[in-house]
């Protein structure tokens, strides 16, 4: 069957409860678009949703990029997106999104506008269009404000949920899976397209309201960890200088480890490891 889209979720937190009402968000979401969608994560999927015509799952103990990596492979779609498994979708807001960047080049890419928040209680007013750029995330605020990197062009656009041309994900070679989580591995993505003369566009409309309330939980304590002693140190070191190559190998998830030295799955409820 042809897709229009097919949209990845990493599901490294097993609350299936979230999952549940993802897809329903979806149905709502794209109601114009037929869509496809590939979960890929270490734990096993409800019966309800593995059944689904339109659902893949693929079992994987990687880290987020490696398995995000991993389900572009079967991706079918036109186009690519992505987010995280504890979002609320809006209404129409991938029918909205793929007609916009469907009138654009190949090399173009939608970045979907989020609202984060404790609780999925962000405030709309903080995320402005100043929000989504380089300027904001790398050269100004907070213990950030020493990143006045040489390879960062500060009108760059920077988001982690991004809707793109699938073929044109995989020619720029997609994630580099050395970045564990999915942060600075999609920034660098955006950067590396937009060093490629490609443009990215904010979504016209709300796509998410993503519950990231950072609570210190065994799940939250690896990405934490990952952010600060992994992703941070390299994303300065790749980006101190103008040198970023724009293509690298999709193959390179195959260096990423199999089973995330910061998860331990076996204590995990749930979860099959055999």
């Amino acid at each position: 069957m042809r897709y229009d889209l097919s949209i990845i979720l990493p599901t490294v937190r097993p609350n299936i409860n979230n999952l549940n009402k993802f897809i329903y968000g979806l149905e709502r979401a794209s109601k114009r678009y037929k869509w496809e969608l590939i979960f890929v994560g270490p734990f096993i999927l409800p019966d309800e949703i593995h059944k689904l015509y339109n659902v893949k799952y693929i079992k994987d103990f990687g880290c987020p990029s490696r398995a995000l990596q991993i389900a572009a492979i079967l991706a079918e779609g036109e186009y690519i997106a992505w987010t995280s498994d504890d979002s609320w979708i809006y209404e129409n807001s991938l029918d909205v999104a793929i007609d916009y960047i469907a009138s654009k080049n190949d090399t173009d890419i939608m970045m979907l506008r989020y609202i984060e928040g404790a609780n999925h209680m962000g405030n709309p007013t903080d995320f402005g269009d100043f929000y989504w750029t380089a300027e904001y995330s790398f050269c100004r605020i907070g213990t950030e404000a020493d990143w006045k990197l040489k390879g960062i062009n500060p009108d760059w656009k920077c988001g982690t949920c991004n809707l793109l041309n699938t073929k044109y994900f995989k020619w720029l070679g997609g994630l580099d899976c050395r970045f564990e989580h999915s942060n600075f591995n999609v920034h660098d993505l955006l950067f590396r397209s937009q060093k490629n003369g490609g443009k990215v566009y904010l979504s016209p409309e709300w796509f998410a309201n993503t519950d990231w309330s950072g609570s210190r939980t065994p799940q939250n304590d690896a990405i934490v960890a990952a952010y600060f002693e992994n992703d941070m140190p390299l994303f300065k070191q790749i980006y101190s200088d103008n040198n970023r190559e724009i293509q690298i190998s999709y193959d390179n998830w195959q260096q990423a480890e199999a089973v995330w030295h910061r998860k331990n799955y076996a204590n995990w409820p749930n979860i099959e490891t055999t």
